[in-house]
C-alpha cells in the first residue's frame, strides 16, 4: 500500500521515492530524495547530522560537506515557500528540519496519510486549476479523466519500472586498497585495465615509472620510463605497447613496451594524452586547445574538435564511433564533451545536470552501457555513473553517486568487464605547519591548513582548513579559535589589512569566486569587495588600501595575469608584463612584487617605480615564497639537484643565497604553497602528509 506525504506544493510517494509537483515528476538525485524522506518522516523535528550520514550514506565514510551540499541542492530543487522561507531549516549545531509551514500547508491541502485512491481523486480535482508556477516549471491543465488515468498509471506503474533501471542504487558495498607502496601516482592519467592487471604511472623521486598491480592485490612492480616526468595514457588492443606523454605540456608522444623499452610504433605526434582506438587503427590526442585524430602510427593528423578551454583526458567509446573528453574552462570549471567521428559534431555530455561544469575524467564500461566520471568540489570529489542506453533509445537516466569516501579525492575511475568492480585512485592529504627557524617545531599542532596569514602585530593567525575550506583565526598557539567563514562557502588565501582590523579572502560559492572583507574580531560583518568570478590568490599591500590578485585576462579568461585593485574606488589595472604569472606577493615597503611563472620555472621581481620585471631565479620548480616583514628580503623554496632548498633573495644586493636544504620528509614532488614570516622573524612552512593509492570499489551494475 503506497503512502503519499504532502508538503507545500509537493507530494512524496514514499515506496518508490517519487517527488511530484502537481502532475510533474521532479528530477532529483537519490541522495536528495533519501534526505527528503528522512526530513518528512521526522514531521518537523530536528534530524541530526549523524542520522543523515547513517541513513543516506549507509556506512560509506564521507565528509560533512557532502551533507551540506546535498541539503543545498535539495533546497534549490524545491524552491521557496510562498512566504519566501526555505522548505528546510538549518538548526545551528544540531541539524536540519522540515519547515512547519511547509508541513502545515501540505496538510491543509491533503491529508498526510491518504491512500492512492484518495490522492488521485484530489489530483483530479486540482488538475482543473492552474498550479502556481513558482519554480518556472511548465503548467499543464488537464480536464480529461481518461488522460488523468493514464498519467496516474504512468506515475505509479511505469515510473517505478523505469526507476528500477535508472535509480541511483546503493552500488557501493566495500572498498579495498590495492596498493600500499607510498609512491605518488599521476592522477591526471587514466588507469588501464589489461589482462587482470592495472597499469598506471608512478613517481619515484623525480622519475616516472610504468607500474602495475594485479586487480586482486599483491606486489606492485615498476619500470622506469625515462628522466622526464611522463605518464602512460593508452594501450594498444593487441600489442603490449603503451603511449607515453609529457605530464605538464605538449611534447613529442612516444610508444613503449610494457617493459618500459622505447618502441617505433608512433612517429610525428606532438601533444599529450594520446590513446589508441579500441581496434588500434586510430589515435586520439590533445594538442593545445584541440582534440586531434591520427592514424595508428601517428600520421595524417587532423583536428577532431576545437574547444574554448583546454581539453584533456580523451576516452574512446567501446564501438570506436565517438570520443569523450574533458575541458578545463574559465572560472576553474571542468566539463565533459563528446565528439562524433562521423560528423565531428561536439555536444556536452551532462547538459543541464547540476554537475555539468564540475565533471571530468570519464570512462566507459566495456559493453558501453555505463559511463563513470569524477565530480569535483574544492574539498573533495566523488565518482558518479550513468546508464548510457536503454533498448534502442539513447535515453540517459539520472546519474548517481557511487563513491564519495573514504578518501578526499577520487581519480581515474575504470570499470571491470563484469561490472562488479570499479578501480580508482584515491588521494588523501593533510597539510601541516612547521617553524623552519626553530628546528621544525610544529606550528598549530594537528591542524591541517591550506593557506594562512599572520597579523601585522604578530598576535593572530588566520588560516583555512584543508580540505574543509573553512576560515578561522586564533592566537599563534592555537587558542581563542574563532570561525570567520559562513556555511556553504569555501575560503582561500586570507590576508590581514594593514591595521589588522579586517581580513580579506577569496570566497568560492556556487562555482564562482569573489573577494570578501570580514571583520577580523568576530566575523560578524562582511562585504563583497569584488565580484570577480575567477579570482585566484590575493595579496593585501602592507601600505595603503590596495590588493594584488591573479585572474583571467582576455575575452576567454584562459590566460592568467596579475591585477591591482584600489579598494577605495574599486579601480582595477593589469600589472604590466604579468601574463602567465601567479602567486603574487608584496614587499614590506610595497615597492616590489614577486611572482612565479605558471610553469614554476622562474621567480620574478617587479619594480613598482620603474615598472619593469627581472628574474630572481631560474629553476625546474619554484615553490612557496614569502617576504620578510621588515626588510626587503624574499624567502622562497627552489628545486636543486633533486631536492628542495630554502633560499633568500636580498633586493639590495640582487643576490640569492642558500639557507638550508629541506629534510627528506618535506621534499615533496612539489614545494608547498604555504610559506609565511611572522613579525618576529619566524619562518612558517607547510608540508604535505598523505597517500595516493589504488582502490577496488566493489559494486553491482550487472
Amino acid at each position: 500500500m503506497k503512502q503519499i506525504v504532502h508538503f507545500g506544493e509537493y507530494t512524496f510517494e514514499t515506496t518508490q521515492m517519487v517527488v511530484m509537483r502537481g502532475i510533474e515528476i521532479i528530477d532529483m538525485p537519490q541522495r536528495q530524495r533519501e534526505a527528503l524522506a528522512l526530513l518528512l518522516k521526522a514531521q518537523g523535528k530536528v534530524v541530526c547530522r549523524e542520522a543523515f550520514l547513517d541513513t543516506v550514506w549507509k556506512g560509506v565514510i564521507v565528509e560533512e560537506h557532502n551533507l551540506t551540499q546535498t541539503i543545498f541542492m535539495l533546497r534549490k530543487a524545491l524552491g521557496k515557500l510562498p512566504n519566501g522561507r526555505e522548505y528546510i531549516e538549518t538548526i545551528p549545531k544540531k541539524g536540519y528540519r522540515m519547515s512547519v509551514g511547509a508541513l502545515n500547508q501540505g496538510n491543509l491541502r491533503f491529508p498526510p496519510d491518504s491512500e492512492c485512491s484518495d490522492a488521485l481523486e484530489r489530483l483530479r480535482q486540482d488538475l482543473g486549476v492552474k498550479v502556481p508556477n513558482q519554480m518556472g516549471h511548465q503548467v499543464v491543465i488537464v480536464k480529461s479523466s481518461l488522460l488523468i488515468g493514464l498519467i496516474a498509471l504512468f506515475v505509479f506503474v511505469v515510473v517505478p519500472i523505469v526507476g528500477s533501471v535508472y535509480k541511483q542504487r546503493e552500488d557501493l558495498s566495500a572498498v579495498t586498497k590495492l596498493t600500499r607502496d607510498g609512491f605518488t601516482k599521476i592522477s591526471r592519467a587514466p588507469l588501464i585495465l589489461h589482462q587482470g592487471t592495472l597499469l598506471f604511472t608512478e613517481l619515484r623521486g623525480k622519475k616516472s615509472y610504468l607500474a602495475s598491480v594485479p586487480v586482486d592485490g599483491g606486489t606492485t612492480t615498476a619500470t622506469a620510463l625515462g628522466t622526464a616526468i611522463t605518464y602512460v595514457s593508452g594501450i594498444h588492443f593487441e600489442r603490449p605497447e603503451v603511449l607515453v606523454s609529457r605530464d605538464d605540456r605538449d611534447a613529442p608522444i612516444s610508444a613503449a613496451t610494457l617493459q618500459g623499452d622505447p618502441s617505433q610504433s608512433v612517429t610525428e605526434l606532438f601533444g599529450r594524452s594520446a590513446t589508441w582506438s579500441p581496434d588500434g587503427t586510430k589515435i586520439v590526442y590533445v594538442s593545445q586547445q584541440h582534440v586531434m585524430l591520427a592514424d595508428s602510427v601517428g600520421q595524417n593528423a587532423s583536428v577532431l574538435a576545437a574547444t574554448a578551454g583546454t581539453p584533456f583526458w580523451p576516452s574512446w567509446s567501446p564501438d570506436g564511433k565517438s570520443v569523450r573528453f574533458s575541458v578545463h574552462e574559465a572560472d576553474d570549471q571542468e566539463s565533459l564533451y563528446e565528439v562524433n567521428l562521423a560528423d565531428r559534431n561536439v555536444t556536452p555530455v551532462l547538459k543541464g545536470d547540476i554537475h555539468e561544469h564540475h565533471a571530468c575524467c570519464g570512462s566507459w564500461s566495456a559493453n558501453g552501457k555505463y559511463f563513470v566520471y569524477v565530480v569535483d568540489s574544492s574539498s573533495s570529489s566523488s565518482i558518479w555513473a550513468r546508464r548510457e542506453k536503454l533498448f534502442r533509445w539513447k535515453i540517459m537516466g539520472d546519474p548517481w553517486e557511487i563513491a564519495s569516501g573514504p578518501v578526499d579525492f577520487w581519480r581515474s575511475p575504470t570499470l571491470s568487464p563484469d561490472l562488479h568492480h570499479l578501480y580508482a585512485m584515491g588521494e588523501q592529504s593533510r597539510l601541516y605547519l612547521t617553524m623552519l627557524s626553530r628546528d621544525f617545531e610544529p606550528f598549530l599542532r594537528g591542524v591541517s591548513v591550506s593557506s594562512m596569514s599572520v597579523s601585522h602585530d604578530g598576535e593572530w593567525v588566520a588560516y583555512t582548513l584543508h580540505p574543509e575550506g573553512t576560515l578561522w583565526k586564533s592566537r599563534l598557539d592555537g587558542s581563542e579559535r574563532v570561525q570567520l567563514s559562513t556555511p556553504g562557502e569555501f575560503a582561500k588565501s586570507p590576508q590581514w589589512s594593514p591595521d589588522d582590523h579586517s581580513l580579506i579572502y577569496v570566497r568560492e560559492r556556487n562555482g564562482g569566486n569573489t573577494i570578501v572583507r570580514v571583520n577580523a574580531v568576530d566575523g560578524g560583518s562582511r562585504e563583497v569587495v569584488a565580484g570577480i568570478r575567477d579570482v585566484r590568490q590575493i595579496a593585501y599591500a602592507p601600505i595603503g588600501e590596495k590588493i594584488a590578485f591573479e585572474s583571467g585576462a582576455g575575452a576567454n579568461h584562459l590566460e592568467r595575469a596579475i591585477f591591482i585593485m584600489e579598494l577605495g574606488d574599486h579601480g582595477i589595472e593589469v600589472l604590466p608584463g604579468s601574463a602567465r604569472l601567479s602567486s603574487v606577493k608584496w614587499s614590506p615597503d610595497a615597492h616590489y612584487l614577486s611572482a612565479v611563472t605558471n610553469d614554476q620555472s622562474k621567480l620574478k621581481l617587479f619594480d613598482v617605480t620603474t615598472q619593469t620585471w627581472h628574474d630572481i631565479s631560474l629553476s625546474g620548480a619554484i615553490g612557496a615564497q614569502a617576504w620578510d616583514r621588515k626588510k626587503n628580503i624574499l624567502y622562497f623554496i627552489e628545486a636543486q639537484n633533486g631536492c628542495y632548498v630554502l633560499m633568500k633573495y636580498l633586493v639590495a644586493s640582487g643576490k640569492a643565497v642558500e639557507i638550508r636544504k629541506m629534510p627528506e620528509r618535506y621534499d615533496e614532488d612539489y614545494a608547498s604553497s604555504v610559506l609565511d614570516v611572522t613579525p618576529s622573524g619566524e619562518l612558517l612552512f607547510g608540508y604535505s602528509v598523505g597517500e595516493n593509492e589504488l582502490y577496488d570499489i566493489l559494486i553491482d551494475l550487472s
